[in-house]
């Protein structure tokens, strides 16, 4: 079996085109090509839907997670949810405590996680191609949890 690597494919196409000009050129466009492939990678959306009645209280910096369950006294300020079809799970949660702590929680706890794939229809150079991707979901409840208040 053999591996084909980036500079398998950048020594294949400088000898097909000809010289060390093309091979630069080459290896430009493929770390430019990367390079927008990773930025693009960490995409991720996010939604918040506030429940509480009255105010929203002030931001705070850091935020539990839990998916076990919500101690006695939380107040419950809404739901949040994050997805991305590329960036890693980390990164997903990362975006839910971030939308949590901007309408004042400091907890969330994780109701559900979920993949769903679909099957996408698109273009690979000049032929068509279809391929099937899928998108992660991370869904949960934002509280207020102040200590004084058990």
């Amino acid at each position: 079996m053999r591996v084909v690597t980036l500079t398998n494919i950048v020594d294949v196409l400088s000898v097909a085109v000809g010289g060390m000009r093309v091979r630069r050129r080459v290896e430009s466009l493929m770390a430019a090509s990367a390079l927008l492939s990773v930025s693009s990678c960490m995409t991720v959306s996010a939604s918040v839907v506030p429940t509480a009645a009255g105010g929203v209280p002030e931001a705070v910096e850091k935020v539990r997670v839990s998916a076990l369950g919500v101690p006695d006294g939380a107040r419950e300020l809404g739901l949040v949810e994050a997805h991305s079809a590329v960036a890693p799970l980390e990164r997903i949660v990362d975006e839910v405590k971030q939308r949590a702590a901007a309408m004042g929680a400091n907890l969330i706890c994780i109701d559900k996680m979920a993949t769903r794939y679909e099957w996408i229809n698109s273009m690979c150079g000049n032929q068509p191609c279809r391929y099937e991707a899928g998108t992660l979901s991370v869904l949960g409840h934002a509280y207020r949890f102040d200590k004084e208040s058990r």
